[in-house]
């Protein structure tokens, strides 16, 4: 039970040893991988490390934001500088409600955004004029990985 003034905070984390098989799995491969986590980059440095390592990592999905948000990480160092796309996925209870479908070919990957709404904390029967933007706004969202990707690679966050 927690107690008054307590924070709940969840921080992603993932251990050294799926670190570890991470870095072996991606030595591996030199065609595109995608890796996906419940969280951001910016909260997983241990991950955004081995991304900075690895020459085959095309993109980063995650969903912690429970927003559709496609962005790219500035992550150092690599040679000079290092961009990896990154794309935060809708929820399912709130937030950007919808869902997002990956089509693979040999040129890349595809993530299509179909926006269902935007609930906070609830549905409501009339949505405020800022919901209806940002689903209009959604309409016929993409984000695109570059690269025959070879497999998306989920790691599970603690």
């Amino acid at each position: 039970m927690l107690k008054k003034k307590q924070k709940t905070t969840v921080s992603g984390e993932i251990d050294e040893a799926q670190i570890a098989w991470l870095k072996e799995y991606l030595a591996g491969h030199d065609r595109p991988v995608l890796l996906g986590a419940h969280h951001p980059l910016k909260e997983m440095p241990n991950l955004s490390n081995v991304i900075v390592e690895s020459e085959c990592v095309a993109g980063y999905i995650y969903g912690h934001n429970h927003i559709w948000n496609k962005s790219v990480s500035i992550l150092r160092p690599r040679k000079n500088l290092h961009m990896t796309p990154t794309l935060a996925l809708p929820a399912t209870f709130y937030g950007d409600i919808g869902l997002a479908v990956m089509t693979v070919d040999s040129k890349g990957a595809v993530v299509e955004y179909s926006s269902k709404g935007f609930w906070w904390p609830q549905p409501v029967e009339n949505p405020p004029a800022e919901w209806l933007q940002r689903q209009k706004d959604l309409e016929n969202e993409k984000c695109t990985f570059l690269g025959s990707v070879a497999k998306v690679c989920v790691s599970i966050n603690k």
